[in-house]
């Protein structure tokens, strides 16, 4: 038997989206209704769900507050579908304008159909009708792609999209573990790294030449194939070799991280590593690239990694951009987080605090895989 979902639009779109995709929640074809103002969302949607394999369309609905119009609106459409159709129509009600959502309910249980709003606390389809029905668990399907797509957003780009390689997971592993020990070599080769010419050279000074820690780590850098050191010249292989050392790596080693807990934190359901993403305003293409991006229980989490040191100024601006970000991407549910090597200031933790931003610092990066398990769970 055939189970069509009929959907309410308003800037709400992933709950509209995951009873679908859902392999144990029936469903075979969606019906989205809203006005006009919102058909080109809604098409996005439509898009999604057909490569999906679903059927998908648009009911255009009057663009009017008299819940006359609108009720009679809704009795043509479950009349059309209830009158044609051998299968069930349910109605999620989780999202849409009031006077559409309490128009659809009155017609939907007229023709005695289930209605359910998405409760995505607890991943769970409640049921308005019938009431005595027990909830139903939703498995979080979506992926990152999809999920940018609802916000008129595209990923084109993504780095190490079958992880991070041992022996790079390896090293970050080192050093994150001796970040305290290791904290002044890492600066010390985040210097270098950016005062790299074109060709990929650097000079190294005395200060860098004595330095115990530091030349340990460009032995490993070596042995790695990243760098080589001539005379007093330090040589860059690549200048994916001299991103990484300057500060790639601990994108790369959030990213191992975060791929490793996947298994332990049940709710994230897609990762990306360094994602560029593009999206169009008032005809112009604007491109942002996030450090590490999660998409756990429907949320969108980005991870910002810093390791150039951040007075208090810079630091509060980046705690803004990364704010602002979080809010054009994730919406109102998105999750932001910072990680650096550096001590935060007292007064940039506080307006992390207050714009909802976790800091993992110094403190924390030897137990990253702890502290980042944590704050998803918390999704």
């Amino acid at each position: 038997m055939a189970t069509t979902h009929v959907c309410l639009l308003n800037d709400s779109a992933t709950s509209v989206l995951t009873p679908v995709i859902d392999p144990s929640i029936p469903s075979d074809s969606l019906i989205i209704a809203g006005t006009s103002d919102y058909e080109n969302n809604a098409q996005q949607l439509i898009r999604l769900a057909k490569t999906r394999g679903f059927e998908a369309s648009f009911f255009c609905l009057p663009d009017t507050v008299k819940t006359a119009k609108i009720k009679d609106a809704f009795l043509e459409l479950f009349s059309q579908i209830c009158e044609s159709e051998d299968g069930e129509v349910w109605l999620n009600a989780s999202a849409g304008d009031r006077y559409h959502v309490l128009a659809a309910f009155e017609v939907a249980r007229a023709y005695d159909c289930p209605v359910f709003v998405v409760e995505p606390a607890q991943d769970e389809l409640y049921w308005l009708h019938p009431e005595d029905q027990a909830p139903t668990p939703i498995d979080d399907r979506l992926k990152l792609h999809e999920y940018f797509t609802l916000f008129e957003t595209t990923l084109s780009q993504e780095d190490n999209r079958h992880g991070v390689s041992k022996t790079v997971r390896e090293l970050g592993e080192s050093w994150a573990n001796d970040i305290e020990e290791c904290a002044q070599a890492l600066r010390a080769l985040n210097y270098l790294a950016s005062k790299a010419s074109d060709a990929l050279r650097v000079q190294m000074e005395d200060r860098h030449r004595n330095d115990s820690v530091l030349s340990s780590m460009l032995w490993e850098l070596d042995a790695l194939g990243y760098v080589k050191v001539e005379d007093n010249t330090l040589i860059f292989t690549s200048e994916k070799a001299r991103f990484f050392c300057n500060g790639g790596w601990l994108e790369e080693h959030t990213f191992a991280v975060l791929k490793g807990i996947t298994g332990q934190v049940t709710s994230i359901q897609d990762t990306a590593h360094s994602a560029k993403i593009t999206r169009k305003i008032n005809g112009k293409t604007l491109s942002n690239e996030l450090d590490v991006v999660a998409l756990a229980n429907n949320k969108l989490h980005i991870i910002e990694c810093k390791t150039q040191y951040m007075e208090a100024l810079r630091s509060t601006n980046t705690l803004y951009k990364l704010d602002s970000l979080n809010e054009l991407l994730g919406g109102l549910e998105g999750r932001a987080a910072l990680v650096t090597y550096f001590d935060v200031s007292p007064s940039a933790r506080l307006r992390a605090t207050e714009l909802g931003i976790r800091v993992f610092g110094s403190q924390e990066i030897p137990r990253l895989k702890h502290h980042l398990a944590n704050w998803l769970e918390q999704a």
